[in-house]
């Protein structure tokens, strides 16, 4: 999902591939039924025209797991790769509600709400939609670099952090800000400035609530009136 802290994440994983690596952004089905990035897209550690890529991320953003499913069902294979993984980068609800009314003042929330909650009930393994899923909490990613090097074992990585706190692409991140850059630990706190948000509190529905402990362990609204809750 956007403002997921996605990004943050896929920079971190490519800075710290050694081999010649391919990177396709915010990805759709073209008219051939390839999967094709956009501008954004770049190769890294490049061993020259025809060389195997040692890595083939694809980025999809805004996608519920259902439509992810349908789509990579519909998609025109690259060739074998020796393994997939499908890696969900999630946020606790109260920071990326947050963030994403910040960016997007007005935007209408329900049907990404439903999307952020399908992500997380496949990272809890209370749905089994796509084999070899490895779940990312973004929050424990920023805090915690031993569920850094947790998650690097998970993806086949030689852990050794380079990539972290950076954010080369698309831009648009508040990731690569200087206060971030010195202290990452301020984006855990976005929701401070929505908590008596109207839309911000309506988005926070029981369910999400639910999963929001049952997957991150973090509820900074206990006791509060939450949407539904």
């Amino acid at each position: 999902m956007r403002r997921s802290g996605h990004h943050a994440v896929l920079n971190w994983i490519l800075r710290q591939v050694r081999g010649p690596g391919l990177f396709l952004n915010d990805c759709r089905l073209d008219a051939d039924g390839n999967v094709a990035g956009n501008r954004f897209s770049r190769t890294v550690n490049p061993a020259g025209e025809g060389a195997p890529n040692d890595l083939y991320l694809c980025n999809f953003e805004d996608l519920g797991v259902d439509e992810l499913a349908a789509l990579l069902g519909r998609a025109r294979s690259r060739g074998r790769s020796e393994r997939v993984l499908h890696l969900l980068v999630v946020r606790d609800p109260f920071n990326w509600v947050a963030s994403r009314l910040k960016a997007e003042p007005g935007l209408p929330l329900a049907g990404l709400v439903e999307r952020w909650k399908g992500h997380v009930r496949e990272c809890l393994g209370r749905t089994r939609t796509f084999p070899d899923v490895v779940p990312a909490d973004f929050r424990r990613w920023v805090a915690d670099d031993e569920y850094r090097r947790t998650l690097a074992t998970a993806l086949g990585l030689d852990f050794d952090d380079r990539g972290f706190r950076e954010v080369e692409l698309p831009g648009l991140s508040s990731f690569d800000t200087d206060r971030v850059l010195e202290d990452n630990s301020v984006v855990l706190e976005r929701w401070r400035g929505f908590r008596d948000d109207e839309a911000f509190r309506a988005a926070l529905d029981s369910e999400v609530i639910e999963l929001a402990e049952a997957f991150f362990g973090f509820n900074p609204l206990r006791g509060g009136k939450a949407g539904g809750a």
